[in-house]
């Protein structure tokens, strides 16, 4: 379940609004929606630069917002 609410914003062209929640992590396996995730995997804030593809905005959020929260 989501926590706060911590950061909004649009991305580049204005297509779709991202949300950035807190939430807990609970045990066991992560299960994707049918068609919507094709995978999923933990990574630490540092190496979300180093993902491709990413959003300029996922990268403002980690660089800029995360470590002023």
């Amino acid at each position: 379940m989501p926590g706060a609410s911590v950061w909004e914003c649009e991305n580049h062209d204005k297509g779709f609004r991202l949300h950035w929640w807190t939430a807990e992590a609970e045990a066991g396996d992560v299960v994707m929606g049918p068609g919507k995730v094709s995978d999923v995997c933990w990574v630490t804030a540092e190496k979300v630069a180093g993902l491709h593809p990413v959003l300029d905005e996922d990268l403002v959020f980690f660089v800029r917002v995360l470590p002023q929260l």
